[in-house]
């Protein structure tokens, strides 16, 4: 069983990169660990945390990972 932790408000990420982490997360189908305090977390770090629609991604009912559609340059 693949297992991710999460370092979101820890170790002086930017938003990007906690937004970035949870997204990739929510796309491997797999639980998580939070590894911060919840009781000092900042607001913004709790909205990525919190966010309706990067949590139903993980909790699909096929409960599969998520495959690429479509790779986009920049």
């Amino acid at each position: 069983m693949l297992c991710l932790q999460l370092v979101i408000g820890n170790y002086g990420l930017s938003l990007d990169q906690e937004r970035f982490q949870m997204s990739l997360w929510s796309i491997m189908a797999a639980p998580v660990f939070v590894s911060t305090d919840l009781r000092t977390l900042r607001r913004d770090s709790q909205d990525i945390l919190l966010n309706s629609l990067v949590l139903s991604v993980n909790q699909d009912q096929l409960g599969k990972l998520g495959l690429e559609i479509q790779r986009v340059s920049t």
